[in-house]
C-alpha cells in the first residue's frame, strides 16, 4: 500500500497529478494520504459555481481527481501507524517542505524501513537550498530517501544519483467535454490562441506583439496583465475547446524558475498545433523539434526565441495546413504516450528501478 503526504490543502500540479497517477497504476484501495490533502482529493468534479475565484481554485485542485474519490476512506493517524507497524506500507510519497516532514515525523514510519520518494514540483524548491537540496533531505528521512524528482532542474544535479527531472503531467479528462475534442479540432475558429495571466515578463512582451503584428487575423489572444484579478479566468471547458479550434496555440514562460508552465502540456493534450517559447531546464520525454532529409518537419511541436521566430513560424504554419496539422498530432500522440498522470508515475517506477 503507498502512503501520499501532501500539506496543502490548496491546488498544487505536479502534487496532485502524482496523487491520480498513483491510484492509476495501483488501484483506489491502495493508496492512501494523510494531511490536509485529504479533503481536496475527495471534492469530486469541480461544480462551476460562476465566482471566478472559487472556480479556478476548484479546477486547479482537481488535478488528481480519480473516479470514484469522493467516496474513499479517510484513515486516521492512529490507523496509519498501525499499518505502518504491521507492513502494510511499501513506500511513501511527500514534496520537500518542511510542514510535509512534520506530517511525516507524526506518524512511526521514520523507525522502519520504509523508502521515501520526494517530488519537489513548484515553481522553486521551498524551505530547501536549491544548490544542495539532498542535505536537508536526508538529514530529515535518512537512508529512507530513494530518490529526489525535482521539477526545476539544475544542471549541477546531474551529478548526483538520487535526483532525477520531473515534468507537470496531465490529468484534464474530467473539465471539459472530451468526447468533442476531434470535432473541435476540425472546426478551426482561430489562427492564434494565447490566453493567461501576466505571470512572467515575457508574457506581456510577445502578447502584444502577437496582437499589433495580427490584428487583422482572428485569433483568441490576451494576457491578464492586472495583478490580483480574475474577472476574464477562463473556466477550463471553455478554455480547451479555444485551443482544440486554433490553428496554432503559443506556450510561453511562467513564474517557476525553469519557466515551466502547464500550457505545455495542455496544448498537445488537446491535440492542437504547439509553438513554444523555449525554457530552462530538463523535461521528462521532451517534445522534440526535428527536420528530416526532405526538409519537412516531423516534430512534436515547434519552438521558438525571438520576435523574428515567432513572426516567421506563425507566417509558415497559418499557410501549410498538413505539415501543421500532422504535427499537431504527433504532439498529441507524444502527450498521451509519456504525459499523462500514470505514465509520469510508471517514470518514477523506472527511474528508480526497483527500490520502491
Amino acid at each position: 500500500m503507498i502512503l501520499f503526504i501532501d500539506a496543502r490543502k490548496g491546488g498544487d500540479f505536479t502534487l496532485d497529478a502524482m496523487w491520480a497517477g498513483l491510484i492509476l497504476k495501483h488501484g483506489i484501495e491502495n493508496v492512501i494520504d494523510y494531511g490536509p490533502c485529504v479533503e481536496k482529493h475527495r471534492e469530486g468534479i469541480p461544480v462551476v459555481t460562476g465566482n471566478a475565484e472559487k472556480d479556478y481554485g476548484a479546477e486547479r485542485r482537481s488535478l488528481g481527481y480519480v473516479p470514484g474519490c469522493t467516496n474513499m476512506p479517510i484513515y486516521t493517524r492512529w490507523q496509519i501507524n498501525e499499518m505502518i507497524k504491521s507492513g502494510q506500507i511499501s513506500t511513501i510519497f511527500l514534496d520537500e517542505r518542511e510542514e510535509s516532514y512534520i506530517l511525516y515525523l507524526q506518524l512511526s514510519a521514520k523507525w522502519y524501513n520504509i523508502p521515501v520518494v520526494v517530488i519537489a514540483g513548484h515553481d522553486r524548491f521551498w524551505n530547501v537550498n536549491p544548490d544542495r537540496p539532498l542535505d536537508i533531505l536526508r538529514n530529515y528521512y535518512g537512508k529512507n530517501l530513494v530518490g529526489l524528482f525535482a521539477d526545476n532542474w539544475r544542471d549541477s544535479y546531474s551529478e548526483s544519483s538520487y535526483i532525477y527531472p520531473m515534468s507537470y503531467a496531465t490529468n484534464f479528462d474530467h473539465l471539459w467535454d472530451v468526447s468533442r475534442r476531434q470535432e473541435w479540432l476540425e472546426n478551426k475558429v482561430y489562427d492564434v490562441c494565447f490566453m493567461g495571466y501576466n505571470s512572467h515578463g515575457d508574457r506581456a512582451k510577445f502578447v502584444d506583439h502577437i496582437v499589433k503584428k495580427y490584428e487583422g487575423n482572428t485569433n483568441c489572444v490576451f494576457v491578464e496583465k492586472r495583478p490580483n484579478i480574475m474577472d476574464t479566468f477562463i473556466r477550463k471547458n471553455e478554455y480547451f475547446k479555444k485551443m482544440a479550434q486554433s490553428k496554432i496555440c503559443i506556450n510561453l514562460r511562467g513564474a517557476a524558475e525553469c519557466g515551466k508552465a502547464l500550457r505545455f502540456y495542455e496544448i498537445p493534450y488537446v491535440g492542437s498545433f504547439m509553438l513554444s517559447q523555449r525554457f530552462d531546464g530538463r523535461q521528462v520525454h521532451p517534445f522534440v523539434e526535428v527536420t528530416n532529409a526532405h526538409m519537412r518537419m516531423i516534430s512534436d511541436c515547434t519552438y521558438f526565441d525571438s520576435f523574428e521566430e515567432l513572426d516567421s513560424k506563425i507566417s509558415w504554419f497559418l499557410k501549410e495546413h498538413f505539415e501543421r496539422e500532422q504535427i499537431a498530432s504527433n504532439g498529441h500522440e507524444h502527450a498521451m504516450k509519456f504525459h499523462t498522470a500514470r505514465a509520469r508515475v510508471d517514470y518514477i517506477y523506472e527511474c528508480l528501478n526497483g527500490q520502491i
